[in-house]
């Protein structure tokens, strides 16, 4: 195999053994700051999304109303408080390695996440990723709008947000590689030049044997 010229990692169940979205919830909710019933609320999500199912518009809405209104600041305060909380001790070390492993080829190793960049940035940061391409929130005034900039990267839109990634960089995406989980990345694992699917469930795993796609189990 060539040599990448840079590597994407998912988030979620790739490189941290959890979800980040609904560690926000749950924090938020243990603080009082969102209903109880958002838990039961953000696991349907979570399901649904393991099946490559996420009602996107609907499911947008609700990861997005917590933060119109709010200032960067303190969204960022509250997203590196969950981080230490429930995210730092659930980084896979074999993630850490193959991060390592990569950039020690000076190959760049970007966190390519349906997240917000809020949400993401305390792991890239602890991780040593050399950038994140991720969703994107609008700001204006100083607070956010519950709008976008860009699109929400899930399934057609994170294959677009690595695309234009690489065209935005001078990178082949044939010459890119992908690590991630979950079947609703498929277009990515389908498009990209070198897929692994890391810790994949069934329907990814019997997807991966056929296409005969890399598989690492973390």
């Amino acid at each position: 195999m060539n040599q990448p010229e840079v590597v994407f990692f998912d988030c979620d169940h790739t490189v941290i053994d959890t979800d980040c979205e609904w560690t926000w919830i749950n924090m938020l909710a243990d603080m009082g700051r969102v209903p109880e019933h958002y838990r039961a609320k953000q696991q349907h999500y979570l399901d649904l999304h393991a099946k490559g199912q996420t009602p996107e518009e609907e499911y947008l809405e609700f990861i997005l109303q917590e933060f119109v209104g709010q200032t960067p600041e303190t969204m960022q305060q509250l997203a590196k408080k969950n981080f230490e909380i429930h995210i730092r001790n659930k980084i896979f070390p074999a993630a850490r390695a193959a991060i390592k492993n990569h950039q020690q080829q000076e190959i760049p190793v970007v966190l390519l996440s349906g997240s917000t960049r809020v949400m993401v940035t305390p792991i890239a940061v602890d991780m040593g990723f050399n950038d994140v391409a991720c969703t994107e929130l609008e700001i204006i005034d100083g607070t956010y709008t519950g709008g976008l900039v860009g699109p929400f990267c899930i399934r057609d839109g994170k294959l677009k947000r690595g695309l234009d990634y690489c065209q935005q960089h001078n990178m082949n995406f044939k010459k890119a590689m992908y690590y991630g989980d979950s079947i609703s990345d498929i277009q990515i694992f389908e498009k990209i030049g070198y897929p692994v699917t890391v810790n994949p469930n069934r329907k990814l795993r019997e997807t991966a044997i056929q296409k005969r796609w890399a598989i690492e189990n973390w």
